[in-house]
């Protein structure tokens, strides 16, 4: 049977039938494990910056994403901290 077909009987994308199955013919088994990151769990933002963000977030009348992304990356330059993407 087609890759395309049994992706689309098992309800998988074709791209990632694919990936998967390049990453058997490449390593085995073992290539179908899941990646450990070793930045799990780890927030990139500042505690500050988060709690500002969340606290945008809960303003009413609601701010669009886009203003609270502007207004966050104005604070974060001028602490000199990672701009959020």
């Amino acid at each position: 049977m087609p890759l395309a077909g049994v992706a689309r009987e098992q309800g998988i994308a074709l791209r990632t039938a694919e990936r998967w199955l390049h990453q058997y013919r490449q390593h085995g088994l073992a290539g179908l494990v899941r990646k450990v990151h070793t930045n799990r769990g780890q927030r990139k933002l500042q505690p500050e910056l988060q709690r500002l963000i969340e606290g945008l977030a809960l303003r009413r009348p609601a701010l669009s994403a886009a203003m609270i992304h502007r207004q966050a990356s104005t604070v974060a330059k001028e602490h000199a901290w990672a701009v959020p993407s």
